[in-house]
């Protein structure tokens, strides 16, 4: 194990061991084509976000899997954000980063986002997000003025405009789920937990479980405890109160549907939670506009 947090702090800090985790992950990640029926006339789409992963949240960052029908004149090529296939890249194709917290986060991230960018014409950040850690340096940060439209999901983030994660399209928020227990804990996979006794004995999930067992968990809670990003946004779009644990990324500070921070003392946190009945349609009117935007962008 220290083996690798050694390895970890090179990548983090030194291009040329950046390079080498690209270069040494290159066939865990190949790309993936989206549609056949393309004009072969125009420009390419490429995707970048995690397509390879068992996060559930971040597979549903995907954003074409709800737009894809408004890109099917174009050729769309999804790259995974640990290894870009940059030889597919041209000048005048459309680069789009998102979702999922992919900016300042990992030094390998930052470098395929630059990289893409900086051959690209016609680049976007799609709501992806802020997800760096107080404690953790890496030696490169992205290139946020290369970009021509650039939006994250982090609110009220240093004057950057904010479009909501293009989730809030998932048709399971739809549905309408009854309240069958109390509070319910979704866990990130990646991240362990530390909380009392009494929390261990609720009934929890993780966010590696199936996109559908997540969404009905969360709406047949009448209260979400997670340290989760998509969980408490979820929670959110579906007017469920949620309170946050362990929250040591500063994604959890920019939340424009903020949940509680957990406190030590849960009923106190509950009784301070909200809900916010407009949330799903604000942030799906907000991606809307934004959609259209991308589109006038790449057809020039």
């Amino acid at each position: 194990m220290e083996i690798k947090k050694i390895y970890r702090k090179l990548v983090d800090n030194y291009e040329v061991f950046t390079r080498f985790q690209i270069w040494r992950f290159r066939n865990k990640y190949p790309v993936k084509y989206l549609n056949e029926n393309y004009n072969t006339d125009t420009p390419t789409i490429h995707f970048l976000h995690r397509y390879i992963t068992d996060n559930t949240g971040d597979l549903a960052c995907g954003y074409y899997r709800y737009f894809l029908y408004k890109f099917e004149n174009y050729r769309c090529i999804i790259h995974d954000i640990n290894c870009v296939n940059f030889s597919l890249i041209k000048k005048n194709d459309s680069v789009i980063i998102g979702g999922g917290g992919l900016l300042n986060n990992l030094a390998e991230w930052n470098y395929n986002i630059n990289k893409a960018v900086s051959i690209s014409n016609k680049s976007v950040v799609w709501s992806a997000g802020f997800n760096s850690y107080s404690k953790k340096k890496i030696w490169n940060v992205v290139n946020v003025n290369d970009f021509k439209l650039f939006a994250v999901r982090d609110f009220n983030y240093k004057g950057y405009r904010c479009v909501p994660c293009a989730t809030c399209f998932l048709p399971e928020l739809d549905k309408k789920y009854p309240i069958i227990r109390r509070i319910g804990v979704v866990t990130h996979k990646d991240i362990p937990i530390h909380l009392p006794n009494e929390i261990h004995k609720l009934e929890r999930i993780s966010n590696s479980d199936s996109l559908d067992d997540m969404i009905e968990f969360i709406g047949n809670s009448e209260v979400v405890l997670t340290n989760s990003y998509h969980v408490a946004y979820w929670s959110a779009l579906l007017q469920r109160k949620c309170i946050l644990f362990e929250t040591k990324s500063e994604k959890h500070k920019y939340h424009k549907y903020p949940p509680v921070f957990y406190s030590g003392v849960l009923e106190d946190d509950i009784s301070r939670a909200h809900i916010y009945p407009n949330a799903l349609e604000d942030c799906r009117t907000l991606t809307k506009e934004f959609v259209n935007e991308i589109l006038v962008l790449i057809s020039k």
